[in-house]
């Protein structure tokens, strides 16, 4: 695994959008993960990523959940909102519908 991306909106707050059919308000998140591909090419797939073009590439996957628990076998480091939260072996996200109130 490269990244897991847990996301509630279409775009991170850099503005990249990893997750281009997400919804604030389906009480869902949207996993961006990226896996299986060669350092190389990661380069490569960049720009499909800023142009929300990634879902069609193989190694790319964008899935809908209420919640998920990732397990790894090594530590990998995890941040919320870029704010590092250490480096971990299980993560577990969840939706909190109605937590959070955006104008608009």
């Amino acid at each position: 695994m490269i990244f897991t991306a847990a996301m509630n909106f279409k775009a991170e707050g850099g503005g990249v959008p990893m997750a281009p059919a997400a919804s604030a308000c389906d009480g869902k998140l949207s996993f961006c993960e990226a896996a299986g591909i060669p350092k190389w090419r990661t380069f490569l797939c960049l720009p499909f990523l800023v142009a929300a073009k990634h879902t069609s590439i193989h190694g790319f996957s964008v899935t809908d959940a209420k919640d998920c628990t990732i397990r790894l076998s090594r530590p990998m480091v995890v941040h919320a909102d870029g704010e590092y939260c250490g480096e971990v072996t299980e993560v577990h996200f969840h939706c909190l519908p109605g937590k959070l109130r955006v104008l608009k």
